[in-house]
């Protein structure tokens, strides 16, 4: 299979992650061949975490300050299943930066890659990063990617192992910042992001 790594069409790759489908047919002259390509998650590859909301919410550290921001499960608009987590700006709350309420790790022991992965649907600036800690015991922190409002749902592959191989990242919370300030070309009063399925994986 096939993603647009950190959500960019200028990034494709093939995704380890998965297996590759393979099939085989003997060839008829005139026939005609369909058939439906399905895959499953490689068995190395590892999960910090997968966070679908059916049945809580792992997004409830606060990192800006507000009690009214933060991550809620909706029932509305929803990706799949019953629930997906909602965040919601407005002018009076333009930013929310929420994040797992736990640090997983460690990711590079045994392996080289770790991908967030997710289903989102914005309208307003996105920002995916991570808080962590290092080998030294400090605290390292970036934002790397910013999702540009959308017109639907859509998925998102982030790419943190350069990264966290560079700060030397033992455990990490991930960080989602949703932005109302006018970036990108949005001047609405208020705004929501959505998410279902969010999978932090290691290979």
């Amino acid at each position: 299979p096939g993603i647009r790594e950190d959500g960019s069409s200028e990034r494709p790759r093939l995704l380890f992650l998965y297996d590759t489908d393979t099939f085989s047919y003997t060839a008829q002259a005139g026939e005609e061949i369909y058939y439906t390509p399905s895959t499953t998650y490689d068995e190395r590859t590892r999960f910090s975490f997968i966070e679908g909301f059916e049945d809580g919410n792992l997004f409830t550290a606060d990192f800006d300050g507000q009690d009214t921001s933060g991550m809620t499960r909706t029932t509305e608009n929803v990706f799949e299943g019953n629930f997906s987590g909602k965040i919601t700006v407005t002018d009076s709350f333009p930013v929310a930066v929420v994040g797992t309420a736990e640090a997983y790790g460690p990711f590079l022991e045994r392996g080289t890659q770790v991908f967030f992965e997710f289903d989102y649907n914005c309208n307003v600036p996105t920002t995916i990063g991570y808080l962590g800690l290092n080998a030294q015991g400090l605290q390292v922190d970036f934002l790397k990617v910013t999702l540009l409002p959308t017109e639907g749902w859509r998925k998102a592959y982030i790419n943190f192992s350069e990264e966290f191989r560079l700060d030397q990242v033992v455990a990490a919370q991930m960080i989602i910042r949703v932005d109302l300030d006018g970036r990108f070309g949005t001047s609405s009063e208020s705004g929501e992001a959505l998410f279902d399925n969010l999978k932090l994986i290691h290979f």
